[in-house]
């Protein structure tokens, strides 16, 4: 008997925790997955879509000259490994001292 009351609060918990709320944003609110400030909309889609999808980003961003590329994924990928490096060897320091 235990059991099925635990089973029917379980079952009654899960119901109500998976309740769908409507929320105050509508469903089509006009936002974008992408950003498009980077766009040159100047320049026509069909002439040259990369210029067209990137121009902004391209005139406005100085890629230093050490570097092959630049972005928030490699900006992300030398901030872990910076991070990683840091735990590695504060780990060696604990178990040498």
């Amino acid at each position: 008997m235990r059991f099925k009351f635990a089973l029917f609060f379980a079952a009654l918990f899960l119901f109500l925790a998976c309740e769908n709320k409507k929320s105050s944003q509508t469903e089509n609110s006009g936002t974008s997955f992408f950003d498009k400030g980077g766009m040159d909309t100047t320049v026509s889609p069909g002439e040259d879509f990369f210029l067209y999808a990137n121009g902004k980003w391209l005139r406005e961003t100085r890629i230093p000259a050490s570097e092959a590329g630049w972005g928030l994924v490699l900006h992300l990928v030398r901030r872990k490994s910076k991070g990683i490096k840091e735990n590695i060897g504060r780990s060696i320091v604990r178990r040498r001292g």
